[in-house]
């Protein structure tokens, strides 16, 4: 179990009221923690811009092959129409 230090008040012995040690480190660590541990704003974005890229990148590439095969399946129809009409 962790023991906490105690900074007491300047004031009566009844009024006294405890700041522990880990309240500072918490309020400290809420204003900074991104600088610490965290990733910063600018980072987060680029990352995010990187991700969406390739994701458009192969939902591209997976478009043009769908197209592609549609474009045979035509050729491949229009080829079947076309023997027919020959007959």
């Amino acid at each position: 179990m962790m023991m906490l230090n105690h900074r007491w008040n300047n004031k009566a012995p009844s009024m006294e009221i405890p700041v522990t040690t880990l309240e500072r480190t918490q309020k400290d660590q809420s204003s900074d923690s991104y600088q610490f541990h965290g990733v910063l704003p600018a980072e987060l974005d680029r990352k995010l811009c990187h991700v969406l890229i390739e994701h458009q990148e192969n939902q591209i590439v997976e478009l043009e092959s769908e197209l592609h095969l549609a474009k045979s399946k035509l050729h491949e129809k229009e080829a079947e129409l076309q023997a027919l009409k020959d007959c």
